[in-house]
């Protein structure tokens, strides 16, 4: 028998709130998005409030992919401007093993130690090279930073 259940946005924001929790986001970022106020994003662990133009992209985006972003991440590289995009599916048969990732911590060849989730990323600087994948991040000062 096939799943018909249908995942309300409701749906996808508590689970946001589970992962923003995981992460050991401030409270106040926490607070913000479950209410359906404010996206955060970090640049550097520190937090800040979405701008007009991120706001556009995670809108875009969002729409685009019928999913829900609970956080971005602000960083600049040799590659570009990007907008890392965690984010909720609405395939709730996803959401354990999204949820494993942000749980279990994996350790790079240099003892580092960061969680593995699976992102969009947006490069503002060169749109061709946005695209799905698995990131590196770290909570950081209440936000979270980027390392690989």
């Amino acid at each position: 028998m096939e799943n018909t259940k249908t995942i309300t946005r409701e749906d996808m924001r508590a689970e946001g709130v589970k992962r923003m929790t995981l992460l050991n986001l401030h409270p106040q970022a926490v607070r913000e998005f479950a209410k359906g106020e404010k996206v955060n994003f970090s640049l550097s662990g520190i937090l800040y409030w979405l701008d007009e133009k991120m706001t556009e992209e995670v809108k875009a985006f969002e729409e685009k992919y019928n999913c829900m972003v609970y956080h971005v991440i602000h960083s600049t590289t040799e590659i570009g401007e990007l907008l890392t995009l965690l984010y909720v599916s609405s395939n709730d048969e996803d959401w354990e093993d999204d949820r494993a990732d942000l749980k279990e911590a994996v350790e790079d060849y240099k003892g580092i130690k960061f969680y593995n989730p699976y992102a969009y990323v947006i490069n503002l600087s060169n749109p061709d090279f946005s695209e799905f994948g698995r990131v590196g991040i770290k909570p950081m000062f209440g936000g979270v930073i980027r390392i690989y």
